[in-house]
């Protein structure tokens, strides 16, 4: 193998590692999610993005995590990177499918 091989592989080997780690924290941001009630395909942050405007306390999750992140719209590009979810995923009245529209046009 030529040097450039090596180097393409061990690209290709860390980019795996890399991608294996970050769905790693993704889950677990979900699993957390999931345990304080939220919806088990959502991540702490789209779900601060989304709550933010019917609770305090959500607003000053998304304010933390944002920081976190030092992104001041990491929790808005959360949520729309999970937009996409079924209409019927919404089960109760704060998560209503006319909330989610709204956001949406928000967005």
């Amino acid at each position: 193998m030529k040097i450039k091989q090596y180097i393409e592989k061990a690209k290709d080997i860390g980019y795996k590692i890399l991608r294996y780690v970050k769905n790693l924290l993704v889950s677990i941001d979900q699993l957390i999610n999931t345990i304080i009630g939220g919806w088990p395909d959502e991540t702490l942050s789209a779900r601060a993005y989304r709550l933010s405007e019917s609770s305090k306390w959500w607003r000053r999750a998304e304010i933390v995590i944002n920081i976190l992140f030092l992104n001041p719209r990491h929790c808005q590009h959360a949520f729309e990177r999970e937009i996409d979810l079924p209409k019927d995923y919404f089960t109760n009245s704060s998560d209503s499918p006319e909330f989610y529209e709204r956001k949406r046009r928000d967005v």
